[in-house]
C-alpha cells in the first residue's frame, strides 16, 4: 500500500503558508513605508517664492516658505542651501513658515535647497523629513561692471 498519512503532509503545508505569510507580510510592510514617505502623505513645506525658472536681477531672491497649520513642523532641523552653501541664518522662521532675502546669487543658474523634518501623519510618534529643490536664474545687466 501507497497510502500516506495525510497529517504527515500538515508540517509542509504550514511552513508553505508560513512563509507566504511572512512574504505578504514584508511586502505590506515596505510599502506602507514608502507610503509614509511619499508625495501621498502631506507636505510639510509649500514653497511661496522663488518659483522655479524665476529671472531674478540685483534686488536679490525673496525666499517664503509656509508650513502647514494641521502639522507639527520641528523648526530646529529648517534648512537653506543656496548653491550648497548653508543660508539658514538669514531666515526669520515661525511656526507658520520661513522668510527671507538672499543676495549672494551667482549670475546664472542657482539651486535653493529647502528642508525641514516633522510629522506628515505616518508614523506616530516618528519625524519624517521633506525638501524642496527650486532652480532659478540670475541675470545682471549687461552694462553693469562684472570685472
Amino acid at each position: 500500500m501507497t497510502d500516506r498519512d495525510p497529517d504527515s503532509r500538515r508540517p509542509a503545508g504550514r511552513l508553505r503558508h508560513s512563509w507566504l505569510a511572512r512574504a505578504l507580510l514584508a511586502i505590506s510592510v515596505l510599502g506602507a513605508s514608502a507610503w509614509v514617505g511619499s508625495a501621498a502623505t502631506p507636505s510639510l513645506l509649500l514653497v511661496m517664492s522663488p518659483s522655479p525658472g524665476d529671472v531674478i536681477g540685483l534686488e536679490g531672491v525673496d525666499v517664503m516658505v509656509r508650513f502647514p497649520r494641521d502639522r507639527s513642523v520641528d523648526l530646529e532641523t529648517f534648512r537653506v542651501r543656496l548653491n550648497g552653501a548653508d543660508v539658514t541664518e538669514y531666515f526669520t522662521t515661525g511656526r507658520n513658515g520661513a522668510a527671507g532675502q538672499l543676495f549672494e546669487t551667482l549670475d546664472g543658474d542657482n539651486t535653493l535647497e529647502i528642508e525641514v523634518r516633522g510629522d506628515r501623519g505616518g508614523l506616530p510618534g516618528r519625524q519624517l523629513g521633506d525638501s524642496r529643490e527650486i532652480r532659478f536664474l540670475v541675470r545682471r545687466p549687461i552694462h553693469l561692471d562684472r570685472g
